[in-house]
């Protein structure tokens, strides 16, 4: 009797920390196949951004990014990985002929207003990037696809005397559900998922957003 007690002991007691662990489990970006995203980018004339993950290969998750202009489309893959912390990794874009040299640590889970990270990384052939990161408060976000609470992240990427500012807010178990490429003005905002029409617009520098994210 005494073991069947502690045997329901034990059982309760992995099932109270199974719950535990995932309640603590973080969310900022959603990295399972299938899981389709499109962004409204307001200040490109209409201009459409399509992304979902497609395939896992060594460990990372690689997401497809597509822009359709009215004369062409652009398409580029994002090596990602989410870890049990819910941190965020960026492990370069597939196609750039420069490659960070370590992962990205692009969300340092668990986030919460104040706080700040900051990474040095070699690319090799293409010299030092550093990426310093704050988070700078929590707020409430309206987009095309519905109103979330949202972490709002500004990073700077420094290479040399060049400096490039991004603001994405993060939605837990949502993920990006809004970001601002400074450089170029661009709003991205999330307008649907599992899905959307694609929008004719004008032809415009798709390499200058793609090179955000080397």
């Amino acid at each position: 009797m005494k073991r069947m007690v502690v045997l329901s002991m034990l059982v309760v007691g992995i099932c109270l920390l199974a719950t535990q662990a995932w309640s603590q489990a973080h969310y900022y970006m959603t990295l399972d196949p299938g899981n389709f995203k499109c962004y409204d980018v307001t200040e490109g004339d209409g201009t459409l951004l399509e992304v979902w993950p497609y395939t896992e290969l060594d460990g990372w998750t690689h997401l497809r990014h597509r822009m359709t202009g009215r004369s062409a489309v652009y398409e580029w893959t994002m090596r990602w990985s989410l870890d049990a912390e819910g941190n965020v990794w960026h492990f370069g874009r597939v196609e750039s002929a420069y490659q960070p040299a370590e992962p990205i640590l692009w969300v340092d889970a668990p986030l919460y207003t104040g706080k700040a990270w900051d990474q040095t990384v070699n690319f090799p052939g293409n010299g030092d990037y550093r990426y310093s990161s704050v988070c700078e408060a929590t707020e409430e976000v309206t987009v095309p696809y519905g109103t979330f609470m949202c972490y709002r992240v500004r990073q700077f990427r420094t290479a040399g005397i060049d400096v490039r500012e991004t603001v994405f807010w993060y939605s837990d178990g949502i993920g990006r559900v809004k970001f601002q490429v400074e450089p170029l003005g661009w709003w991205f905002e999330l307008a649907g998922v599992d899905g959307c029409t694609v929008i004719p617009v004008e032809n415009t520098t798709w390499g200058a957003v793609k090179s955000l994210y080397r």
